[in-house]
């Protein structure tokens, strides 16, 4: 388990955080209501300032695989080619605090196709989840991992991937990109000063994403400002903070059409 201290301050949107020696558990009311369960509150340290842009620190203890980020383009049955890009980093495992993340992933191109999703543990054929989204629309697509589900185990790596079906009955002809994903302890965040105690949905994700971007969880940290993003779709500076994000790891596609689309919605 490891320790960081998060001063809320809902009105500047600030974050502070600092490794603490020891802490305790002693609610965990605010990770529901934050979307983030696998946060706990307790303990007590010296807080060191801590700047809220996103500043990803990738994790310095795991091996990178041969390929860690799928991507895929092919016309289907469209015009124009599909181009899939999952929404993690290039040279390393991306990892989780959370026993129920959200997977993302790029779209290019609308395409009246359908994809499917699908997370599964090495070694074993059957799936944990599946879904079929119906269409495939342009730009970042969201898929969470349902409550109902027995938790990601702690210290497994599990396998997820898209496909978009250009032809059901011939799939070899399907635009299909997988990755990776690590579950590993959560953290423990204690709340210091007077924190409200239902804070908004944007300041608390924005402020949870500036401590998950620093402690290497990659797929909470694209989550918390997710979050943050559909609270505020119309809030230009957390839109681009999430493509800071996506750039850091090496998604300079992705980043490029998006911020096209920004400018064209301007």
């Amino acid at each position: 388990m490891r320790f960081v201290r998060l001063l809320v301050s809902v009105a500047t949107v600030t974050a502070s955080m600092t490794l603490m020696q020891t802490g305790m558990t002693i609610e965990t009311s605010l990770n529901e209501k934050s979307g983030h369960p696998w946060v706990h509150l307790g303990g007590s340290a010296p807080a060191v300032a801590l700047e809220p842009e996103l500043s990803y620190k990738p994790p310095g203890d795991l091996d990178a695989p041969e390929t860690s980020r799928g991507t895929g383009s092919r016309g289907c049955n469209d015009s124009v080619a599909v181009g899939l890009t999952l929404l993690v980093p290039d040279n390393h495992v991306g990892v989780t605090a959370s026993g129920h993340p959200s997977f993302y992933w790029h779209l290019s191109e609308q395409s009246s196709a359908d994809m499917e999703f699908a997370l599964v543990e090495a070694g074993v054929p059957t799936p944990i989840f599946t879904q079929k989204i119906a269409g495939a629309p342009t730009g970042i697509v969201e898929v969470a991992m349902p409550k109902d589900l027995p938790e990601l185990e702690e210290g497994k790596t599990y396998r997820w991937s898209v496909s978009v079906l250009c032809n059901e009955e011939r799939r070899s002809s399907d635009v299909f990109a997988q990755a990776w994903i690590k579950r590993v302890a959560p953290l423990e965040l204690e709340a210091a000063g007077e924190s409200p105690s239902e804070p908004t949905a944007t300041g608390s994700d924005r402020q949870l994403a500036s401590v998950y971007a620093q402690e290497g969880l990659w797929y909470d940290a694209l989550k918390a400002i997710s979050s943050a993003y559909e609270d505020s779709a119309n809030d230009r500076a957390i839109a681009l903070e999430r493509l800071s994000l996506l750039e850091q790891v090496g998604l300079n596609e992705v980043v490029a059409q998006e911020r096209e689309r920004i400018a064209s919605t301007n």
